[in-house]
């Protein structure tokens, strides 16, 4: 521990000798004084073992960090130290400065009953990562919804499941000028889905169109759910909102830049440039792209040539979107030229749950952002893709009628060392991003795409085994390189 130099006491001086402040950074020899007493790590307070939770609660975060310098850049609640936020977790905006109290929440009505193991985690913008010591809670709602992405287009998802398994349940829907537009009713099925008579569950979804098939111009929904067990007792309601996406029915433009982590001397300058340039000419069929040239695909150097991305990012028919270089859970470039996860959102407008601009007002078909930890913060959410796993293209067009879309990053697994070797770009990694994209990009005789996002992954994966570790995929894990 630390030693506190505010307060001494000189031995000599007897055992009555008072303590005096000031003392110095030299400690007097035979001196007894107060330590600091400093808990290094990340720590869940209020939340004990064996805890029964419902509906939302504070999570209540204390820091021990010991790098005065290092800032607070990403704050996470996981089930056993899984990759993926636990689905109804949330945290303030950050960076802040270590040590400081921060205060997120959970809504466990936004996960299925039953136990989890939480553990809480920390990254600090040096990389530093910190768990916490995990805690078995059960998680208990008379209502919940495993599905719990709360956006919707042209039809909004009612998935909204219980702890009874036969009964009844009323849905009431208003609109975002409290008005009321719509009365189900129906059975509880044995699984506890409040499903539709002549709809395949689990859930259903509701028709959020005019007569002349236009979305409609609500903002959001608010649907509240009343469930009642067939043995009687008294009925409960949940009620959550439903935020609205505008549609988008334009052709997908891309937008592929990098940031070069090597001199022009080093032999990896001429590898990151190869690389960047077989990205640049599979996207370019498909997605036609808005920066760079085949023999010279856009090359951050400094700011201004962020601004120019951005600008780009902007464009209403931008689309997909592809970086190689440094990053992080919450920035891509390095010191020299940054863009910050805050600044992605601010120019998209998604991931908002605003009343008066709905959300997602510029969402992305497909991101891959080829950083270290870039999968570990929100970059998902920044472009409007859900930071969720295992899900698939009926998910976002047939449960909620908008287009599918995927997010491709690096976890904490992956380690820069996996990406840079040395003076050169580590050969299989290179090997890994170009069969990806390559084998993505392959179809048939008719066209047709050969294999989905997941399908290329595992390709990649098979021809360098040794760069796959820590890639996820968040949002449609089937989604094809022509959706």
């Amino acid at each position: 521990m630390p030693w506190d130099p505010r307060f001494v006491w000189d031995s000599s001086a007897g055992i009555d000798a008072a303590l005096t402040e000031g003392g110095g950074e030299e400690v007097p020899l035979g001196s007894t004084g107060f330590y600091q007493v400093v808990r290094v790590g990340i720590y869940l307070s209020a939340i004990y073992e064996g805890t029964v939770l419902t509906d939302e609660i504070p999570l209540l975060i204390e820091l021990g960090n010991p790098y005065a310098e290092a800032v607070l850049a990403e704050v996470f609640l996981t089930e056993d130290g899984s990759d993926e936020n636990l689905p109804g977790s949330k945290f303030p905006p950050l960076p802040v400065e270590p040590g400081a109290t921060v205060t997120g929440s959970w809504d466990t009505t936004r996960v299925p009953n039953g136990d989890y193991v939480l553990q809480v985690g920390a990254r600090l913008d040096n990389d530093v990562v910190y768990l916490g010591q995990a805690v078995t809670v059960t998680v208990s709602n008379v209502v919940f919804y495993p599905d719990p992405w709360e956006v919707g287009g042209e039809a909004i998802y009612v998935g909204a499941q219980t702890i009874y398994t036969s009964g009844s349940w009323a849905l009431d829907v208003y609109d975002d000028q409290a008005a009321h537009v719509g009365h189900l009713e129906g059975d509880i099925a044995s699984d506890g889905f409040c499903n539709y008579s002549g709809i395949p569950g689990p859930g259903f979804s509701l028709d959020n169109t005019d007569g002349a098939g236009n979305q409609n111009p609500s903002k959001f929904y608010t649907l509240a759910m009343t469930v009642q067990s067939a043995g009687g007792g008294a009925p409960s309601t949940s009620t959550r909102k439903v935020f609205i996406e505008p549609p988008w029915f334009i052709c997908t433009r891309s937008v592929v830049c990098y940031k070069q982590p090597f001199q022009s001397w080093q032999p990896g300058w001429d590898d990151v440039l190869l690389l960047m340039q077989a990205i640049w000419s599979v996207e370019e069929p498909f997605h036609q792209n808005l920066l760079g040239t085949f023999l010279w695909p856009f090359q951050i150097q400094t700011p201004a040539n962020w601004s120019t991305v951005t600008n780009q990012m902007a464009r209403v028919d931008a689309r997909d979107f592809f970086y190689f270089g440094h990053g992080s859970g919450s920035t891509m470039g390095d010191a020299v030229a940054r863009l910050t996860l805050g600044q992605v959102q601010t120019l998209l407008g998604n991931n908002f749950n605003n009343p008066l601009t709905a959300t997602n007002m510029h969402p992305y078909r497909f991101v891959f952002i080829d950083g270290c930890n870039t999968a570990d913060g929100d970059w998902p959410q920044a472009f409007g893709i859900p930071k969720k796993t295992g899900m698939v293209a009926t998910d976002f067009g047939g449960k909620r009628g908008i287009r599918p879309r995927a997010f491709m990053g690096w976890n904490r697994k992956k380690v820069f060392t996996a990406v840079l070797g040395g003076s050169q770009l580590h050969p299989p990694h290179q090997t890994y991003i170009i069969t990806f994209w390559d084998k993505w990009a392959e179809q048939d005789q008719n066209g047709r795409p050969v294999r989905d996002i997941t399908q290329a992954k595992d390709a990649a994966a098979n021809a360098a085994p040794n760069a796959a570790l820590g890639m996820v995929i968040y949002g449609a894990k089937d989604l094809v390189i022509t959706n």
